[in-house]
């Protein structure tokens, strides 16, 4: 019987190196460790955390593996995200016995790639690497010192985008979603004309997705300034910067977005959408499971249809987000059972079980040109949307690398340029400071 523990949460947050990782990484790794026969009767020992991909996805996952594989059973420890980097760290700089760990895709990967055996090292024919997608697999490389991969992509996400209610589109006119912020205008007029009490679009105020938002505009303007930040050194006071607090105050100027709105958290935002109470909600890709019906029937949600869109931008060919890869994989030096465990991550990444959990619509799959199996989506609108949430993944403006707590004291600045309280100008000024201070890196 598999053991599985279980934590549910969902959030952002930034993980910076602990005390003397380094250290213990140098004594944990020298030498590594045996390796079993995938062909013998053995137990291996998966970690990760909630909500990548999440207890419910690695249960099938595993039940699918088990039945191909009887000879392996997978033992699964989920934990709380906010709790995994100090418990994984820990975990394998004490040797405790992980053949399979979950990798954060930010600084923690690079803190602690000396516990984890590189990609083309793993036991098996071909590069695990093999068949995923170029982008998908140079993001995985960047997360480590010397770009070399020590873990495997699962599937990538990426925000901001729109998910829309066609019903509620058709009302003011459109058959489409709006492409310009020109046409977004055109359709809260015609919305409120129609329907006043329902908002035409609604951002969540919590800092860390106003932050992704506005550097969703940012990327709209130069697609290159989050990454020339990010790995070059780059500036935040940029002209795209001011122009995307700019174009944020705008909105509200506009009547697109509600300035009443300001105070409205992620769970009520998605819950005024969900009930028809907004037409338009802007959050991440990982919002995907929307477009599915058993999703919405299974969470109470009313909604004959949904639709995913891009961010609108002045050129509607300059639309775009920032993406990466959101769950990806490692194989600690010290696993006495590295054949299995790169087997059951090749399962998961570019194997039978990527049709177990694709479907779910967690992530963008890392595997090059996998499709969602027919009767998936049951809606032209549903389809095409899902098509969009692949194109802006696949494709990004610049990689969500992110840095959470600088990026979450900017989307507060956000909130105040939306207010009133703060100018676009004063807005980037304060950013550039904040980054020169090196406090919320």
């Amino acid at each position: 019987m598999n053991k599985r523990i279980s934590a549910t949460s969902r959030g952002r947050f930034f993980v910076g190196a602990l005390a003397g990782v380094s250290a213990l990484a140098l004594a944990g790794c020298a030498g590594g460790s045996s390796d079993t026969a995938l062909s013998e009767k053995q137990t291996i020992q998966v970690w990760g955390w909630s909500g990548a991909p999440g207890e419910a996805t690695m249960d099938a996952v595993i039940d699918a593996y088990e039945a191909e594989n009887p000879n392996i059973t997978v033992e699964y420890n989920e934990i709380t995200n906010t709790d995994y980097a100090n418990k994984a760290t820990l975990a394998l700089s004490s040797k405790q016995p992980i053949d399979v760990v979950g990798v954060f895709p930010n600084d923690w990967a690079g803190d602690n790639e000396d516990f984890l055996l590189p990609v083309d090292q793993w036991p098996g024919d071909g590069s695990p690497l093999d068949g995923l997608s170029e982008n998908a697999v140079e993001q995985t490389e960047n997360l480590y010192s010397d770009g070399e991969a020590r873990s495997v992509p699962m599937y990538s996400n990426g925000s901001v985008l729109g998910f829309y209610n066609p019903d509620l589109l058709a009302r003011a006119g459109f058959s489409e979603p709006p492409a310009t912020w020109a046409e977004m205008e055109q359709f809260a007029t015609a919305l409120k004309a129609v329907s006043p009490d329902i908002l035409p679009a609604i951002v969540p105020n919590d800092t860390w997705l106003q932050g992704d938002f506005l550097l969703t505009l940012a990327g709209n303007t130069d697609p290159e300034f989050w990454n020339d930040l990010r790995y070059h050194d780059g500036d935040w006071n940029t002209p795209a910067t001011v122009e995307a607090f700019t174009q944020y105050r705008s909105l509200f100027e506009k009547g697109i977005l509600d300035a009443s709105t300001l105070d409205v958290p992620y769970a009520d935002a998605m819950a005024a959408f969900t009930t028809g109470e907004a037409a338009i909600v802007f959050t991440g890709a990982w919002e995907a499971g929307l477009l599915l019906d058993s999703y919405r029937e299974a969470n109470g949600i009313d909604l004959p249809a949904v639709g995913a869109m891009p961010v609108p931008a002045d050129d509607p060919d300059a639309r775009g987000m920032r993406a990466f890869v959101d769950a990806t994989f490692g194989i600690p030096v010290n696993s006495s059972h590295k054949s299995a465990a790169a087997d059951f991550i090749r399962f998961m990444t570019s194997g039978d079980g990527v049709d177990v959990w694709g479907p779910t619509l967690i992530g963008t799959p890392a595997l090059e040109g996998w499709s969602l199996p027919d009767g998936t989506l049951s809606s032209d609108v549903a389809i095409a949307g899902y098509e969009t949430i692949q194109e802006l993944v696949n494709n990004p403006n610049s990689d969500r690398n992110v840095l959470s707590n600088f990026e979450n004291q900017q989307g507060s600045y956000a909130l105040e340029v939306a207010a009133g309280n703060l100018s676009p100008e004063e807005a980037a000024e304060k950013g550039q400071a904040d980054l020169e201070s090196g406090k919320y890196n």
